[in-house]
C-alpha cells in the first residue's frame, strides 16, 4: 500500500496543477506523478543500478516507495490524445524501450516525442480512476500486438523489480499500475 507520507506529497503535488492536454498549451507539463504497482507494492524508480556487465544501460526498477524524485515522473502530454512522455523527475531523462526493457535516456519532451519508444497511453484499468496500464504506443512485440509496461519480481542480482514490456494483458495485476497525479 501506498505509505501516507507519499499520497499527502502526491496530492500536494497535484494541487499545484492539473495534468495539461496538448490542444490547450504544447508545452506545458503535468503535475509529479508517481508510478506505484499494487502487486509488487513498488514504485517505479530510476535511481537504482543496474548490475554488471549491464551498467552502461539505465534500466528501470522498482523500488520501496519513498517519493524521492527518482520515483517521481512528469506526464508530457502529447499531440495523439493521452499520449504521453514519462520525464524522470531526478534526471530529465525519459522513461523509453530497449529492448523489451524499459531504461532511462536524454529527451526534450518535444512535441512529438523524440522518438515513438518514448511515447506512452493511459489505458483505464479497474474503477479507482487512477489506475492504468501504461501502453507503448508503438509495436514492438513479435506478435505486432500493444506492449504494456509489466513489473517483474526481482531476479538474482538486480538492485530490485525489473520493468519491462509485454504483450498487454489487461487481467495481469502485474500490468496495473496506480498513478498518484492522473490526467
Amino acid at each position: 500500500m501506498i505509505g501516507k507520507s507519499l499520497v499527502m506529497a502526491a496530492a500536494a503535488t497535484a494541487a499545484a496543477g492539473t495534468i495539461v492536454a496538448p490542444s490547450a498549451a504544447s508545452a506545458q507539463t503535468a503535475p509529479v506523478s508517481t508510478i506505484y504497482s499494487a502487486a509488487l507494492n513498488t514504485c517505479m524508480d530510476t535511481s537504482l543500478i543496474s548490475p554488471e556487465p549491464y551498467t552502461n544501460v539505465s534500466y528501470v526498477y522498482g523500488g520501496p516507495c519513498d517519493g524521492a524524485p527518482a520515483q517521481q515522473f512528469t506526464l508530457q502530454a502529447q499531440s495523439a490524445a493521452g499520449t504521453y512522455e514519462f520525464i524522470s523527475a531526478a534526471s530529465g531523462q525519459c522513461v523509453t524501450d530497449y529492448g523489451d526493457y524499459l531504461s532511462t535516456t536524454h529527451c526534450t519532451g518535444s512535441i512529438p516525442p523524440d522518438r515513438d519508444s518514448d511515447a506512452f497511453t493511459l489505458v483505464p484499468a479497474g474503477t479507482s480512476g487512477q489506475e492504468y496500464q501504461i501502453e507503448l504506443t508503438v509495436t514492438i512485440n513479435p506478435l505486432g500486438t500493444p506492449s504494456c509496461i509489466q513489473v517483474f519480481p526481482q531476479s538474482s542480482g538486480a538492485p530490485g523489480p525489473v520493468y519491462k514490456l509485454r504483450q498487454c494483458d489487461a487481467t495481469n495485476a502485474d500490468q496495473i499500475f496506480t498513478l498518484s497525479t492522473t490526467p
